[in-house]
Formats: C-alpha cells, sequence, structure tokens
C-alpha cells in the first residue's frame, strides 16, 4: 500500500508543478507579445476597436490631405529594426507618419477604393509605408530599404501632387522602389 501513495503523491505533485508551470509560461507568453507591441507602438498610433481603427484608416486614406502610412505587424522582426530607421527618416522630413498595425487590425487588408483596387494588401513584404491621397494608393515604399531612401520617399511625396515640383523623370505618381 505504501509503494501505490508513493506513486499517488508523486503523480499529484508532478501534475501540480505542470500546472504551475504551464500558468507561468501563458504569462510570460502574454508579456512578450505585450513587450512586442509596445516596441513598435509610437506616436500617430491609429488604435481602438477593430471597427474603429479600420473607420480612421479609411478617413485618412480618403482624407484630402497627402498622408503617409506606415503598415507593419507587431510579430515582424524587419518590422521591429526598421521602424526606428522609417520614423526618423518621417521627423527628418518633417512628415506626419501614422502607424497602423496589421497583426491587430487584419481586416483593413480587405480595403479597396472605388475602382476595386487593393488599398492595403498591395506590399510582397513589410514594413510598408504608403502615400495616399482622396482615396488612392499613390506610392509607397516597403521592406529592408536604407533610411536615406525612405527620407527620399518621403520628401518626393511630401508636397502631393500640387507643389509646383517636377519628381525628377517628369511623372507626377510612382514606385520609389
Amino acid at each position: 500500500m505504501a509503494r501505490k501513495t508513493f506513486w499517488f503523491m508523486t503523480g499529484t505533485l508532478a501534475l501540480l508543478v505542470a500546472v504551475v508551470g504551464i500558468g507561468q509560461w501563458n504569462g510570460i507568453e502574454t508579456t512578450l507579445a505585450d513587450s512586442a507591441d509596445s516596441q513598435v507602438n509610437g506616436p500617430n498610433e491609429i488604435t481602438g476597436s477593430s471597427s474603429e481603427a479600420i473607420a480612421e484608416l479609411k478617413r485618412i486614406i480618403h482624407s484630402d490631405d497627402h498622408n503617409f502610412v506606415y503598415l507593419y505587424k507587431s510579430n515582424c522582426g524587419l518590422c521591429t529594426k526598421l521602424e526606428p530607421l522609417i520614423s526618423t527618416a518621417a521627423e527628418k522630413k518633417g512628415v506626419k507618419l501614422y502607424r497602423f498595425n496589421l497583426t491587430k487590425y487584419g481586416g483593413a487588408k480587405d480595403l479597396k477604393n472605388e475602382k476595386g483596387l487593393p488599398l492595403v494588401h498591395f506590399y510582397k513584404e513589410l514594413p510598408a509605408v504608403a502615400y495616399y491621397n482622396k482615396g488612392w494608393l499613390i506610392a509607397w515604399i516597403e521592406g529592408d530599404e536604407s533610411e536615406k531612401k525612405y527620407e527620399e520617399f518621403y520628401e518626393h511625396f511630401q508636397f502631393g501632387d500640387d507643389d509646383g515640383h517636377e519628381h525628377g523623370d517628369g511623372h507626377e505618381h510612382k514606385d520609389m522602389k
């Protein structure tokens, strides 16, 4: 009988250790996810419930203003790496850069303009910075580019299409990539 009690107590103790360990691991995962979000959240972050955030993004895209939106995923290593570079380039050029987390608000990928063209899901890789005006995706830059490339992108489009400047090759709209 002593042997059965020993195995019962050992099994109970092992189960208790496993339950406590799993609970602590879930807490660690939550903490890691929260810290990943806090690493990439920044000024001009579009937030709220899913419907509120997507509605705000639509408002920005359809605005008469010329807007830049940084699209990223909180679990994207390249996004985390490039975020400081992308933000610094925008600051240097005096550009207001909106930020949109596609991990939290993946439904935004379905947004299209009046002609049915994608407004958010256009990139081959993240991060991406998109330039929008009056419901149109005008241009974008994406992926692992230098700070200088991001600065050139912002500078090229920061005044919009009505700035009276010729943009390099004479074309008003072009992908800088």
